[in-house]
């Protein structure tokens, strides 16, 4: 079930890649929601023992998606992965291996997140301390209710720079 649910959204398998990244410039973040491509700048910090991914389109109608990923399916903690073994999986909404903000309109109200039975998948296809390469989709239930699909995630986020 799980490798269908990959193939069908974008997401690596073991046989076909996420994505050329080549293509996609450092510090972007696209994804498809409502029909409408999405391209977000994207950021990676490392919180306490996680890496928190940001993407944020400041528009009047962008949105914004927080990704944090704590340990891969395997259940190795994201700060301890070898560097030399990618691709490696997470499912969002696992508290154990990560999670997810969505917020359909970038200043809006309304939060959703992807629910523990039904968890969206990251495949992360790089991270060399500089940047973070990976694919991810997932269907999000929001604080209102409303359910919110993300489909064929990419991003090459680069490192957050605090002055």
């Amino acid at each position: 079930m799980m490798l269908l649910f990959l193939s069908l959204y974008g997401c690596q398998t073991e046989s076909a890649p996420c994505t050329d990244f080549t293509t996609l410039d450092s510090g972007t973040g696209l994804f498809t929601y409502n029909g409408q491509q999405q391209t977000l700048e994207a950021t990676w910090l490392q919180t306490g023992s996680t890496l928190q991914v940001n993407m944020v389109n400041q528009s009047p109608d962008g949105s914004s998606l927080t990704l944090r990923l704590s340990a891969s399916e395997e259940g190795v903690p994201i700060l301890e992965l070898p560097e030399d073994t990618y691709p490696h999986y997470f499912s969002l909404g696992i508290p154990e291996q990560g999670t997810a903000s969505f917020y359909p309109q970038y200043a809006g109200t309304i939060s959703a997140t992807p629910q523990e039975d039904s968890p969206g998948i990251l495949t992360l296809e790089s991270f060399n301390g500089v940047l973070l390469s990976a694919c991810f989709s997932m269907t999000t239930l929001g604080s209102d209710g409303s359910s919110h699909t993300i489909e064929n995630g990419v991003l090459k986020a680069a490192e957050k720079v605090f002055e």
